[in-house]
């Protein structure tokens, strides 16, 4: 039915579902989905948030492509939100390709839009790389605590802090 209706608006919330299957029989779709054109890019958007839903890290390659090839189609709110779900696919990768993952995110640090800038704090810690800390800190080192980079940069350290497991020795 995704593939065959032509309102994006409906396909989209017909892609957000999808997420909510298996994914050896959704995924087919929501790969088709990511490059299917639409205003906004909210089908991509959304394909985007079901492979997030899914949750296998093999998904990440797919949403960083997405990304790096159509920022500029999707509004600044969805590509926060791809940001954030590409860290989360990429949270148990291996350490060389979530490093990549990291310095694609970190790239955003320092964008002209605010948006873009929060989402990639928050990002880095849903990555839960603690590679990411010194980053961070230099937001919350800052003469103007109450900015939102500072705020979120505070969010992002407390949770990479509270990933942390209980070491082994203990």
């Amino acid at each position: 039915l995704a593939e065959s209706e032509a309102n994006p608006d409906i396909v989209a919330d017909l892609i957000s579902a999808l997420g909510k299957f298996p994914a050896d029989q959704s995924k087919p779709v929501l790969v088709k989905a990511l490059a299917r054109e639409s205003y906004r890019n909210r089908i991509a958007s959304s394909a985007i948030q079901a492979l997030r839903e899914q949750g296998e890290s093999a998904s990440a390659s797919l949403v960083v492509e997405q990304l790096q090839k159509n920022e500029a189609k999707f509004t600044s709110w969805d590509f926060g939100r791809g940001l954030d779900s590409l860290a989360y696919l990429a949270r148990h990768q291996t350490d060389g390709d979530r490093e990549k993952t990291r310095q694609f995110i970190a790239g955003y640090l320092d964008h002209p839009k605010e948006t873009l800038r929060r989402a990639a704090i928050g990002a880095l810690g849903t990555l839960e790389d603690p590679r990411s800390l010194g980053a961070l800190q230099t937001f919350v080192d800052t003469d103007h605590p109450d900015l939102p980079e500072s705020k979120a940069a505070e969010a992002a350290i407390k949770k990479l802090n509270s990933e942390k497991g209980q070491a082994d020795e203990v």
